[in-house]
């Protein structure tokens, strides 16, 4: 990892966990919104989505965690169609360490989730605080997806 990286991740820990002592109850309602997700239960999601009626986009913890990203890294397409039908999605919104929804995918291996994202226009060029792109995570951590590597070649310059 480069250093000056690095250094950006652990300044973004720092302050985040500073942050986060200070407004950890803030997220504390937004639990089963989150469990609902890691469970997939797309009708449950919804209840608890209505009841609290965040911003689709409003970080859901300390990290800047939001919706699309959490559906995202749990593999939900499901619930990533669901949020992606919101008119004000933010589809590149990124957490403190720069990570989008296509960084999730993309750390997933999950072919599916990274072309909706791609289709919805998601940017496959954007770097996180590592310096990483999702096209960069899929030829390093994909190699056991051999179509999903060949079809982000196609994405590069």
């Amino acid at each position: 990892m480069k250093k000056t990286a690095l250094i950006w991740i652990t300044l973004a820990l720092l302050t985040t966990g500073a942050h986060a002592k200070n407004n950890k109850h803030r997220f504390d309602r937004f639990k089963p919104m989150i469990e609902a997700i890691r469970l997939d239960q797309l009708e449950n999601f919804k209840r608890e989505f209505t009841t609290l009626n965040p911003d689709i986009n409003e970080p859901l913890n300390e990290f800047g965690t939001t919706i699309l990203n959490y559906a995202t890294s749990y593999k939900s397409p499901l619930l990533v169609d669901y949020v992606l039908g919101f008119d004000n999605i933010e589809i590149n919104c990124s957490d403190t360490f720069g990570t989008t929804a296509l960084h999730h995918a993309a750390v997933g291996c999950d072919s599916d989730l990274f072309i909706t994202l791609l289709n919805a226009n998601a940017n496959p060029k954007l770097k996180n605080l590592g310096g990483y792109t999702p096209i960069d995570l899929v030829e390093k951590l994909c190699k056991d997806h051999p179509q999903l590597v060949e079809f982000v070649q196609t994405l590069k310059d």
